[in-house]
């Protein structure tokens, strides 16, 4: 919880491209949706994320990307459209 307080009271949105995305396993039940991005000074990170929205993803797109500036390691893609 004093995590997610301080991603909310900390976050900077900038812009972010999408480059890669999984499914974890591959084959079988269990899946895990995944989305890899890239932002600001060359950080990259990943997610999981619901089925419908990996489905309308793409490799190249642009997303909005909120992040926390002193730790730029604490990221998330905003996907609300």
């Amino acid at each position: 919880m004093a995590r997610y307080r301080a991603f909310e009271q900390g976050k900077q949105k900038t812009s972010g491209v999408i480059i890669g995305l999984w499914v974890d396993p591959p084959k079988g039940t269990g899946k895990k949706y995944y989305v890899g991005y890239q932002f600001g000074n060359n950080h990259q990170a990943y997610q999981e994320v619901h089925s419908r929205v990996y489905n309308r993803l793409a490799v190249g797109e642009t997303v909005k990307v909120e992040y926390v500036q002193d730790k730029p390691q604490l990221s998330r893609v905003d996907l609300r459209k």
